[in-house]
C-alpha cells in the first residue's frame, strides 16, 4: 500500500473496531431490555421477542467474524497477505457471509409477527402480513443457502489448493454473475425494508392516535430509514469499479461494515416495538411503563397490567364496601336495641302515641310481633310495636 494511497474509513482498524462495538453493543442492550420487560413485566414473550434475540445473536457472530479478520489482512491488500492469513481470512469471510442474509429474514420476521399483535383479525394489512412472513422465508432461503454453500466442495472456499470447484452467488468466478447476485439482494432488501416500514404508517394520520404513538412511529421511521440508507449506500459502493477487482481483503471491508451498521440498527428497529414502551418523563428521568396490547384498529387498546391492577383495586372497593354495610347494619340494630331498652326502663308510651290510633305520624298499631330487621339480619320479638317494613 502506497503511503499516499487513500484509506478508506472501515479499512482502519480503530474506526472498524470502534463502530462495530459500539452497534453490537446498543443492539444488545434494546434486546435485554425488550426481552426483560416482556418476560419480567408483562410475562408475555412470543414469537417476535424469539425472532429478535436470533436476529441479534447472528449479527453478533457476523460483527465478531468482522472484528477477527482485522487480524488476518482486513483492510489490507490481498496480494500482500502470507497463505495462512488468506486462509484464515477467507474462513471468517465465509461464515459472516452466512450472518448477514439470516440476521436481514429474522428481523423482517419479527417486525411482521409484531404487527400481527397490532391488526385486526380482519383487517387487510393482517393477511398482508401473513403474505409477506411466507415471501420473506422463500426470500431468506433463495439468498441463504448459496451463501451455506457457496463453493463444492465448501473447503475450496479458503483452500485455493483445490482444483475441481466450482462457485457461484457472491463467490462466482463469474464477476457479472457475483454483482448480479449482490445487486438483486440490496435492491429487494430495500424494497421489502420499505413495504414492512410503509404497513403501520396509518395509524399515524389517525386523529385518535396518541402523541406519544406518533413519536414511536416517527422513531421506527427514521431509523428505518436510516436502515435503507445504509442497503442504499452499499448498493452505490458496488458499483465503483475498484470493488469489481478480486482485492477482497481491501474492497470487503465498506460494504461489511455498512452491512454491520444496517443490521444493527434493524435490529434495535425491531427491538422497539410500535406501541411499547411508553415513555414518562418525570423531572428528566425516563422510566418504561407498561406495553400496550392493540386490540383492533379503530385505537381502541388495553394495557395489560394496568388492567389487571384496576381489577384488584375494584375488587378490594367492593370488598370494603360490602363490610362497611355490614357495619352499618350493625350500627342500626343496635341503635333500635338501645331505644327499645330505654322506652322499656322510663315506662310509658313514647310521645304521640295513641293506643287505640297507634302513632299520629308512622301510623304503627299496638301489637306484639316478630318483625325482620330492615338489614337484612334475623327476626326478632318486639312488645308493642308493630313495625311495617316496606
Amino acid at each position: 500500500m502506497a503511503d499516499d494511497e487513500y484509506v478508506p474509513l472501515f479499512n482502519r482498524r480503530g474506526a472498524a473496531l470502534g463502530i462495530t462495538i459500539t452497534f453490537t453493543v446498543s443492539a444488545w442492550l434494546c434486546m435485554f431490555i425488550r426481552i426483560y420487560i416482556r418476560l419480567a413485566v408483562l410475562g408475555s414473550a412470543w414469537w417476535d421477542d424469539i425472532l429478535i434475540a436470533l436476529a441479534v445473536i447472528t449479527s453478533t457472530v457476523g460483527s465478531l467474524n468482522f472484528c477477527l479478520m482485522q487480524n488476518f489482512g482486513m483492510g489490507s491488500h490481498f496480494d500482500t497477505l502470507p497463505p495462512d492469513d488468506v486462509r484464515s481470512f477467507m474462513k471468517h469471510f465465509y461464515i459472516g457471509t452466512i450472518t448477514y442474509p439470516l440476521t436481514l429474514t429474522f428481523i423482517k420476521l419479527a417486525l411482521l409477527v409484531q404487527y400481527l399483535r397490532i391488526f385486526g383479525q380482519d383487517s387487510r394489512r393482517r393477511l398482508l402480513c401473513k403474505w409477506l412472513i411466507g415471501l420473506i422465508s422463500v426470500w431468506g432461503l433463495v439468498y441463504s443457502i448459496p451463501t451455506w454453500v457457496p463453493c463444492y466442495p465448501v473447503a475450496s472456499m479458503w483452500d485455493f489448493t483445490v482444483r475441481s470447484r466450482h462457485c457461484w452467488g457472491y463467490f462466482s468466478f463469474d464477476p457479472a454473475q457475483a454483482l448480479g447476485f449482490y445487486i438483486s439482494h440490496s435492491v429487494t432488501t430495500t424494497l421489502l425494508d420499505l413495504v414492512i416500514i410503509a404497513l403501520p404508517a396509518t395509524l399515524f394520520f389517525r386523529r385518535n392516535t396518541q402523541k406519544k404513538t406518533r413519536i414511536a412511529l416517527m422513531c421506527l421511521f427514521v431509523l428505518g430509514l436510516a436502515v435503507m440508507l445504509c442497503s442504499i449506500s452499499r448498493l452505490v459502493f458496488s458499483f465503483t469499479p475498484a470493488l469489481q477487482t478480486k482485492d477482497l481483503s481491501w474492497n470487503s471491508p465498506t460494504p461489511t461494515g455498512l452491512a454491520i451498521v444496517e443490521i444493527c440498527l434493524a435490529s434495535i428497529c425491531a427491538a422497539l416495538p410500535i406501541f411499547w414502551p411508553v415513555i414518562e418523563n418525570s423531572w428528566g428521568i425516563i422510566f418504561v411503563t407498561y406495553e400496550v396490547e392493540i386490540k383492533r384498529e379503530s385505537g381502541i387498546f388495553i394495557p395489560r397490567k394496568v388492567k389487571k391492577q384496576q381489577q384488584q383495586q375494584q375488587q378490594r372497593q367492593q370488598q370494603q364496601q360490602h363490610q362497611q354495610r355490614r357495619r352499618n347494619s350493625s350500627d342500626v340494630e343496635l341503635n333500635i336495641c338501645e331505644e327499645q331498652q330505654q322506652e322499656e326502663q322510663q315506662g310509658g308510651d313514647p310521645p304521640g302515641w295513641d293506643p287505640y290510633v297507634g302513632d299520629a305520624k308512622t301510623g304503627l298499631g299496638e301489637s306484639d310481633a316478630i318483625v325482620e330487621s330492615p338489614a337484612g339480619g334475623p327476626p326478632r320479638h318486639q312488645k308493642g310495636l308493630l313495625r311495617l317494613w316496606a
